[in-house]
């Protein structure tokens, strides 16, 4: 009976140490998929996606900020390393020849 008590013991450790673990790490992903910005836009495309990282982090949520070679023109490295620095995912987002 001790050996069924330690083993039960021990499963109810593992659960809960995995439990507490688990639940203190976000249970989602929230990706904001920026398509290839094409050239010479009129407007400053980054004021959005500027206002929706303050947004998320006014709440504590970090982002998944999908970017590629064309928003060069619009997002500084500067701001990439902050979001970055801040818990933003920063992603590469590519698209093909063919999409």
């Amino acid at each position: 009976m001790p050996i069924l008590r330690t083993k039960i013991f021990l499963i109810s450790l593992i659960v809960s140490l995995f439990t507490s673990v688990f639940s203190a790490s976000p249970y989602y992903f929230i990706a904001i998929h920026n398509e290839p910005a094409p050239p010479n836009l009129p407007v400053d495309v980054s004021v959005t996606l500027k206002q929706m990282v303050r947004k998320a982090d006014s709440y504590n949520i970090k982002l998944t900020i999908m970017l590629n070679s064309s928003w060069e023109d619009y997002i500084s490295d500067s701001i990439i390393n902050v979001w970055r620095q801040d818990g933003h995912e920063i992603a590469a987002h590519h698209h093909s020849t063919i999409h």
